[in-house]
């Protein structure tokens, strides 16, 4: 997931002091971020929609349980999934 986006997205935590993003191989047009377990962290949340902002786009925060699958250039998501 993380090489296939357009971009690749990770939020502030305990090991990462702030938020960042980098560039992947652009194979599927989305931007994922991964390990979004709670829909109601805030500052994540804050943090996911300035993505969403600075790249004009939509943002899929996928949870560990969830997944994306990408079939045909077709998107079925799996579970839950939060949208920015």
């Amino acid at each position: 997931m993380i090489n296939l986006s357009k971009y690749f997205i990770i939020t502030s935590d305990e090991d990462l002091d702030k938020p960042q993003s980098y560039n992947g191989i652009n194979r599927v047009q989305v931007i994922f971020g991964s390990h979004h377990n709670d829909s109601n962290d805030k500052e994540r949340n804050v943090e996911i929609k300035e993505f969403a902002k600075k790249y004009n786009e939509m943002i899929y925060a996928i949870p560990d349980e969830s997944t994306i699958i990408i079939e045909d250039d077709n998107l079925k998501e799996a579970g839950k999934i939060y949208h920015f």
